[in-house]
């Protein structure tokens, strides 16, 4: 679409009959998309399965992936690879199971000393990719907010620094310094 500017459209054109200006749109440079990431992790093929499952292209299904970062995969990684390990020993869909099962999933994680924040990663990484027959994600379900308030009043989280320094101390070492006024008082 070109426009043709008019007398009062623009106040730096001359009112010279033989200037005019035309705006054309400008044509954004069409480019090649980078190629995908390769997962890292075999255990994030439970994710790409996953998303191949629910009928996405392969290039929806690239998109997606790319969306998690290198951090969460890691974090995540440990997780994916036990809940494939849980579902293969009771021979269980990994991607449609009752409720139930991940709740005891992560109560085995528990049993073995996992804590809060390790239990609320392996919450969200069933999350990714457990979607439960009510159409809701795993990690919604009203049983891991009341599983995950249980391990937190059984074992909650510690500060990461566990001592704390007496302040007193500084406070009667600063009383020791001269004030500016007393300093300027000797001075004169």
């Amino acid at each position: 679409m070109v426009a043709n500017s008019h007398e009062n459209a623009d106040a730096n054109i001359t009112d010279s009959p033989k200037k005019h200006t035309n705006i054309v749109p400008s044509k954004q440079s069409i480019r090649e998309a980078p190629p995908p990431r390769k997962t890292d992790s075999p255990d994030v093929s439970l994710v790409r399965e996953q998303f191949q499952n629910r009928g996405l292209s392969t290039t929806a299904t690239e998109v997606l992936e790319a969306a998690w970062r290198t951090g969460t995969r890691k974090q995540y990684d440990g997780h994916l690879e036990k809940w494939r390990q849980y579902c293969r020993e009771r021979n269980m869909d990994p991607f449609s199971p009752a409720a139930k099962e991940g709740i005891n999933f992560l109560a085995g994680l528990f049993e073995k000393g996992l804590g809060y924040s390790g239990l609320n990663t392996a919450r969200s990484t069933l999350s990714s990719i457990i979607t439960l027959s009510n159409n809701i994600n795993h990690g919604t379900h009203p049983m891991n907010g009341r599983f995950l308030k249980g391990v937190f009043e059984n074992r909650p989280s510690l500060p990461r620094d566990n001592s704390i320094w007496d302040v007193r101390l500084v406070l009667d070492y600063v009383k020791t310094f001269q004030t500016l006024k007393t300093t300027q008082d000797a001075n004169t």
